[in-house]
């Protein structure tokens, strides 16, 4: 019996992620294509940045509550979060760094392959934010 309701939950949970995706996407597409009149550019970007950090938080949810049940003192995997946290949180606030003042994205410039990546396609900031998301709430972990 405890299998099949674990089996159920994580049914309905899958469920629950997917229809937030959804969800997310449906809000994106009611902003007016870029550059059309009654666009809002801020806000279409800052919902694409951060929506895909709350779909990792939510992909890792899981784990962190597996985390907390355990008995133990919190520890924090550094090597992750260094090693791959801050590459994906630097590709996820990509589009941001274009519209603070006084900054422009450092990345186009260093990396030129890098900066066309993002300009040609989204779907890489968007796995960076999950990545990120997800990495926020896996890389604390209590150890005995």
């Amino acid at each position: 019996m405890n299998k099949l309701v674990r089996f159920v939950g994580t049914i309905l949970y899958a469920m629950f992620v997917a229809y937030s995706i959804y969800w997310g996407e449906g809000h994106l597409s009611f902003f007016p294509p870029s550059g059309s009149i009654g666009s809002n550019i801020y806000s279409k970007t800052l919902l694409g940045v951060f929506y895909p950090v709350v779909i990792g938080i939510l992909v890792g949810l899981p784990k962190l509550l597996e985390q907390v049940k355990k008995k133990g003192f919190w520890k924090l995997d550094w090597i992750n979060l260094l090693a791959i946290g801050i590459p994906a949180f630097l590709m996820g606030i990509y589009p941001i760094l274009v519209f603070l003042p006084g900054l422009s994205p450092p990345l186009p410039v260093k990396l030129p392959l890098l900066g066309s990546l993002y300009y040609a396609n989204q779907v890489l900031v968007t796995l960076s934010g999950i990545v990120f998301g997800y990495l926020l709430v896996t890389a604390p972990f209590k150890k005995m």
